[in-house]
């Protein structure tokens, strides 16, 4: 495994090739930045900062689902238009000091293609969740708090993020019926409106 460890701030640059670097690329509490054209495929992003301003950041599809070994951890994220972070098979953290807009900004990044899986299908796609709504203590084999949002590739309609669709998720989705709402509340195509 190569862990990078970084003290101060790192860029990866692939002009219109792809970099793979395997391990854990772990920079916490410290800023990675991807620029220029191509692919950067890691194992995990572990990091204060992940900015991505063109190109993909894509995590290594594991196969089975959610594991701990692709789950990403970030405190702040930013992914230009026309940039892409692929989370592939796996999930994603956001711990935040404040909510804010980031709930709406994480929808608008699934909705414009910028936060993406390319293993999605008819049946699995990526869900999302402030996790003030969720309540969970752990996610992705990551502890999680309150303040963070929730990023899962699950099954189109698991609003609570349990990896099932249920009568749980069911009743959110009769809660917010023709009304704004985000994933927790059955939209599931991010276009902030539970509709047929």
């Amino acid at each position: 495994d190569l862990v990078l460890n970084v003290q101060s701030k790192l860029s990866l640059t692939a002009p219109d090739k792809m970099l793979t670097l395997g391990g854990t690329l772990s920079a916490q509490g410290h800023a990675i930045t991807k620029i220029g054209g191509g692919i950067a495929q890691l194992e995990n992003v572990r990091t204060g900062f992940l900015g991505i301003s063109a190109g993909a950041v894509r995590i290594r599809a594991r196969g089975a689902a959610n594991s701990t070994d692709g789950a990403s951890v970030v405190s702040n994220l930013s992914i230009a238009a026309g940039a892409v972070l692929d989370l592939t098979d796996n999930s994603l953290v956001i711990d935040y000091d404040t909510v804010g807009t980031l709930v709406g900004d994480v929808r608008q990044h699934l909705q414009t293609g910028r936060l993406s899986s390319s293993t999605a299908n008819g049946t699995h796609r990526l869900g999302y969740a402030d996790n003030a709504v969720t309540g969970l203590a752990t996610f992705s084999g990551q502890p999680v708090d309150p303040t963070s949002i929730l990023v899962k590739y699950t099954y189109y309609g698991d609003a609570n993020l349990d990896g099932k669709v249920d009568a749980a998720d069911l009743s959110a989705l009769a809660r917010s019926w023709q009304g704004p709402a985000v994933w927790t509340g059955g939209d599931f195509d991010y276009d902030g409106l539970v509709s047929i």
